[in-house]
């Protein structure tokens, strides 16, 4: 039996050998950019993790800081609509849930403000509508403004106005009516 050694020599020829072997070569992934990609996506849950547990972290301190002025405004007297807005910001941090609180102010402000009156929650509204209305003033000096954005927003300066207006009357008449007591 004699070997055939032509292969060799056309190897050496650089010419392809007329030999084809059963290989197939198939892309595989050498698991490299696969690991990669796990790494990047533990990374990201991992970010998105702290970020989740450090605004936990916020809540709880902030919620613990609200109980010592909850204490703190029991043993000074103060209103019980403060105290009760104070109780609903703690109770939303403790949760997570903004909404909660959201949606007792909205209550508050309609029931206790515009029905019932109570001084605390109007004096509220007040600083909140001339905070809104200082915001509003400032962008009107924007000058890249189209005119019905100006219009708009003049319209809301107007608007936020007559309401500190209506609810600065609210709580003299409120003063007066408690004076005359």
């Amino acid at each position: 039996m004699a070997l055939d050694f032509g292969v060799l020599d056309r190897l050496q020829k650089n010419d392809k050998p007329s030999i084809q072997f059963p290989i197939e070569i198939e892309q595989e992934d050498d698991g490299c950019s696969n690991i990669h990609n796990r790494l990047q996506v533990k990374q990201a849950d991992h970010q998105r993790a702290e970020k989740i547990f450090g605004l936990l972290q916020d809540n709880i301190r902030k919620a613990g800081q609200l109980r010592e002025t909850i204490l703190q405004g029991v043993r000074a007297g103060l209103s019980p609509t403060t105290l009760f807005l104070q109780a609903a910001e703690c109770i939303s941090l403790m949760t997570g849930d903004r909404i909660f609180y959201d949606q007792i102010m909205d209550d508050v402000r309609t029931l206790w403000g515009d029905i019932i009156g109570d001084k605390v929650v109007l004096e509220m509204e007040l600083e909140a509508v001339k905070i809104r209305l200082e915001k509003l003033k400032t962008s009107m000096e924007d000058e890249t403004l189209s005119a019905d954005a100006r219009e708009r927003i003049k319209k809301a300066i107007e608007h936020h106005e007559q309401r500190c207006n209506d609810l600065e009357r609210l709580l003299t008449d409120k003063t007066e009516i408690r004076n005359a007591d």
